[in-house]
């Protein structure tokens, strides 16, 4: 999956015109997009804060790394084998380092990522293309370290690294890591030099080259992540350079116990320092109020304000040995000094620690949290002591345009708008400013780990996975559990559908499955009660799409199904814990012949009408959810609810390119937050403020029904309540034509086609019958004149002339008989639209004309164009969208391919023509009917019988329209 970049000529000149190109005057973006210059963003991109807060400024400092670094790629051993297990990881050369450099964050490969239909996720353009394939390399910067900072205990942070990365400073080896997703740290204090520059290398292998082949064709030894994390590689979060006290507050965990009124603080203190010290804790608690939060703009950037102090408390005196870490609790009765955090009302505070030594305040650490407790009773979650029933959304992360608090904000923003208050972060711990955010608007979050099973291929049988999987489990819940938004943890996806399907597929025994889902589950469950452990604020411990783990798990969470599955769930009187619905309706699995048995033929004609008929199941399915579950979510509705929008795009008829998009300003170094060059149209739904002319968000109407049936109050009337009746087709007439010509070769392949279909034939030299067949493939150069008076003699008499087969080769002779002549035009269809006016296709459901599904999808190869077409009229045509982008693209591109594919210009798709002469009429196609396959010999006997052919069944009776099975 590759992308095609820009040359070099081109990618100057479009760098030389966003040089030029003024700024609008306090706007947005500098001007509407046209086809000769760029829509550019004059805003931060991904508005991030770094890790010191300000009112931990005078103890701490840092310096952001995130900038301009240098790359070399790597090349794999020579005979290496996927599967062999990692290669080494060679040290870097002077030489090999790209004369590119590399934005950090970034993955190297980025452009690679969601790679298949066009550029709409090039977003670092100039990034050589040869990277996408790189599977490992160095990355290298420099950095000061200030004189100020002696004395202090001086760490890197990287907040995410996609692979196992080796850590290098000034020569030393410092770490070995791999965690993808999650942050880390490194001790530089030993290492690092202050009168003189101090060298970074970061080597880094991409995951797939962890892969050990295991039973039932499993390979991955390690939590996989999504589309983003299977896909790229490098560093692709930010980097710090942190200062501290030699003895600081290295973490807290918030736990808000409301029930009984206790706020309860855990606080990690580690000393650096070469003796025992001694120590005091103390604690304020301060408002958190969020600044210009009405506008699109300025919203995402969560400019902020602590107010005063509202609560204060104080621990005893402490002691702490040298080069040790350890725990240390704080807490205080909170006597209504705290307004509670909810979903309707997300109260936030800061709580500030402060370290003090002899009076005097050595160090502080902040965190936000709310006063809110997430409780289970019997079937019921609660917050705060009160039911509550989260209507949630699930979606993978999407890479660059997710890398921001903007998209962030426009999902939430979005889902409020749909009456909808949760989100489960798909099968890969998302970035930071996803809770942040969640915290602020009030949307509850189930929090779900990167052991992602529906690929099928985890490596359960490798001890080194499940030490992987516990380390990235420890570490999400220790970045995440002070977040008031986090309802509960995911500790895995899909694990049991996927292990029983590859067991099952390899024609195991039972006996082996059930030692297989011991050893597994029950593996499982000891990472729940981890989890359980280092939180026990949260009780909600599941595994998304696994039930409860037979019985492992406090919950049972499903996937899929139907309702009336839910509900004798629901009505079993021996479940007594929590139900939810972690995915459901078929947007990703859907077909044109599945949304048919919900909005009848029309869903075959366009996407609008498609997705009213996902609609109509996601209504109901809505609707059951918010009866039946503590937790509902459908998949989904960011990515199947809304359209893909075509940013910075001016002409929506061509396909995009390079020079399209939204694009940002200059690099600027040590800031936080990725700097992508560019946005390409189609790769997101969302719009927070990029191109002015577009909205937020568009909806499809599977948005609108879900927002219906989750309205307050109890689902809205809607339209989508019902199925709409089915809109029967008119019959096609009785037979009339007993005797059929056939032109052509005698014995061909489609002359075996129609003998095989009983049509009633004879030959050209036969007396004129009603209806001459012409095989245009069997034409010679020149067709000989007894042919051209055949043809003339049938329409002289009022018959028809049909011309089944035009193709490139045949396209002169066929036009030496026609009255008229024919271009062919450079277009494939796999489904095709009826005239309705006409009695030859009235009678044909879409269905018969949709072949996107079968193995050889292609109906037309050519549509026709020209004279005869302009003064005929067309019978059948090209649909307008190309399904296969739906049916045949990975689901991170199929919504964007197929409504690219729908709106760019087409040459002409007429593939049936009827052309009015004299008495007669020509009917000229290009349709590929002649095939192996039984659905495309079903269409040409169905013109057939619709053009009232008499077919001769094998006992020698015509075929009326009442036999024509359709």
């Amino acid at each position: 999956m590759r992308f095609s970049l820009l040359g070099i000529f081109e990618w100057v000149t479009a760098l030389a015109v966003l040089a030029i190109w003024p700024c609008a005057a306090g706007g947005v973006s500098a001007r509407a997009p046209s086809s000769s210059s760029p829509l550019v963003f004059r805003h931060v991109f991904a508005p991030e804060q770094g890790l010191v807060r300000p009112v931990e400024k005078p103890f701490r400092r840092e310096i952001c790394l995130n900038g301009l670094w240098r790359f070399e790629p790597l090349t794999l051993p020579h005979g290496y084998q996927r599967g062999a297990g990692p290669p080494p990881l060679p040290a870097p050369r002077a030489d090999s380092w790209s004369k590119t450099p590399i934005r950090i964050p970034s993955p190297w490969d980025v452009n690679g990522f969601a790679s298949g239909n066009g550029s709409e996720f090039v977003c670092f353009p100039t990034y050589p293309k040869s990277w996408n394939a790189v599977q490992m390399g160095w990355l290298k910067t420099t950095f000061k370290i200030p004189p100020s900072w002696k004395g202090k205990q001086i760490y890197l942070h990287f907040m995410s690294i996609i692979g196992a990365a080796r850590i290098v400073v000034n020569g030393h080896l410092l770490a070995n890591h791999f965690n993808s997703f999650l942050p880390f740290e490194v001790d530089l204090t030993k290492t690092i030099q202050f009168d003189r520059p101090n060298e970074l290398l970061v080597g880094v292998r991409g995951p797939h080259l962890f892969e050990i082949p295991g039973p039932y064709q499993s390979l991955y030894p390690y939590p996989t992540g999504s589309f983003w994390g299977m896909q790229v590689a490098g560093i692709d979060q930010d980097v710090f350079l942190q200062a501290r006290p030699r003895l600081h507050v290295a973490r807290l965990f918030i736990q808000p116990l409301v029930a009984k009124n206790i706020l309860r603080v855990r606080v990690r203190v580690s000393n650096g320092s070469l003796s025992r010290q001694s120590f005091r804790l103390a604690a304020k608690v301060r408002p958190w109020t969020w600044l210009d939060r009405a506008n699109e703009l300025t919203a995402p950037e969560c400019r902020s304000a602590l107010g005063r102090v509202v609560l204060r408390f104080t621990g005893p005196r402490e002691e702490l040995a040298a080069g040790k870490s350890g725990d240390f609790t704080l807490q205080v009765v909170v006597r209504r000094q705290l307004a509670l955090w909810s979903l309707r009302s997300p109260q936030l505070y800061g709580l500030i620690v402060a370290l003090r030594q002899h009076k005097v305040t050595q160090d502080r650490k902040y965190a936000r949290f709310g006063w809110r407790q997430w409780l289970i009773r019997g079937r019921q979650l609660l917050l705060n002591g009160h039911p509550v029933r989260l209507r949630g959304d699930a979606w993978h992360f999407m890479g660059v345009p997710e890398m921001t608090p903007r998209y962030a904000w426009a999902w939430f923003t979005m889902l409020k708008q749909a009456h909808s208050n949760a989100v489960r972060l798909t099968v890969q711990p998302f970035p930071p400013f996803f809770f942040q955010l969640a915290d602020q608007m009030g949307i509850a979050v189930l929090d779900e780990s990167g052991i992602h099973a529906s690929h099928c291929r985890n490596n359960y049988w490798q001890p080194a996975t499940w030490r992987r999987f516990r380390r990235a489990l420890r570490a999400q819940v220790l970045r995440d559990r002070n977040h008031a938004c986090v309802f509960g943890w995911s500790v895995a996806n899909e694990v049991v559908p996927a292990l029983r399907f590859v067991v099952r597929r390899s024609h195991a025994s039972a006996k082996v499955l059930a030692r297989a889902e011991t050893m597994v589950f029950g593996r499982l469950g000891r990472l729940a009660r981890m989890v359980e452990k280092m939180d026990p604020t949260r009780p909600w411990v599941s595994s998304d799409g696994d039930g409860d783990l037979q019985g492992r798990l406090p919950v049972f969470v499903a996937h899929y199904g139907r309702p009336s599955d839910w509900a004798a769930w629901v009505a079993n009187p021996r479940h007594n814990r929590p139900f939810a619905v972690g995915e459901c309706t078929e947007t990703y699995y859907s077909s044109g012949p599945m949304v048919a048995r919900l909005e009848g033929d029309r869903a075959y004609i366009n996407l609008h009408d498609y997705m009213q008929g996902l609609a109509n199941q996601a209504y109901r399915y809505a609707a059951a959810e918010r009866k039946l579950c503590a937790y509902g979510s459908l998949w989904n509705l960011v990515w199947y609810g809304l359209k893909p929008l075509p940013l910075g795009l001016a002409n929506l008829h061509r396909r995009p390119n390079l020079h399209d998009g939204i694009f940002f300003g200059s690099f600027v170094p040590h800031v936080p937050g990725m700097q992508p060059e560019r946005l390409g149209p189609y790769c997101t739904t969302l719009n927070p403020g990029y191109d002015p002319h577009l909205p937020l968000f568009e909806p499809w109407s599977f948005w609108r029904a879900v927002r219906a049936a989750r309205a307050p109050g109890g689902p809205q009337p809607s339209r989508w309540a019902k199925l709409p009746a089915p809109q029967p087709l008119p019959r096609p007439l009785p037979p009339v034509i007993d005797d059929v010509q056939f032109a052509g070769a005698v014995g061909g392949k489609l002359h075996q086609e129609l003998a095989a279909l009983q049509v009633p034939l004879c030959g050209a030299g036969a007396p004129a019958a009603p209806l001459l067949i012409l095989d245009a493939r069997s034409l010679s150069a020149r067709p000989r004149p007894t042919l051209d008076r055949a043809v003339r003699r049938v329409i002289a008499r009022g018959g028809k002339v049909l011309v089944l087969e035009v193709t490139a080769s045949s396209l002169a002779a066929v036009n030496r008989l026609l009255p008229a002549p024919i271009m062919l035009t450079n277009r494939r269809a796999v489904s095709l639209l009826p005239n309705r006016q006409s009695a030859i296709t009235a009678p044909l459901s879409l269905g018969q004309l949709y072949f996107a599904q079968d193995k050889n999808p292609y109906i037309l190869d050519h549509g026709m164009a020209g004279p005869l077409v302009k003064g005929g009229r067309v019978l059948l045509k090209a649909c307008g969208i190309n399904w296969l982008a739906w049916t045949r693209k990975p689901e991170y591109l199929k919504t964007a391919a197929a409504i690219e594919s729908e709106r760019q210009a087409k040459p002409s798709g007429a593939a049936l023509v009827e052309y009015a002469a004299g008495a007669g009429q020509y009917l000229v196609s290009t349709l590929q009917l002649v095939s192996p396959d039984p659905r495309k010999v079903a269409l040409l006997r169905s013109l057939l019988v619709d053009m009232r052919v008499a077919l001769v069944s094998p006992n020698g009776v015509n075929v009326s329209p009442a036999h024509d099975q359709r």
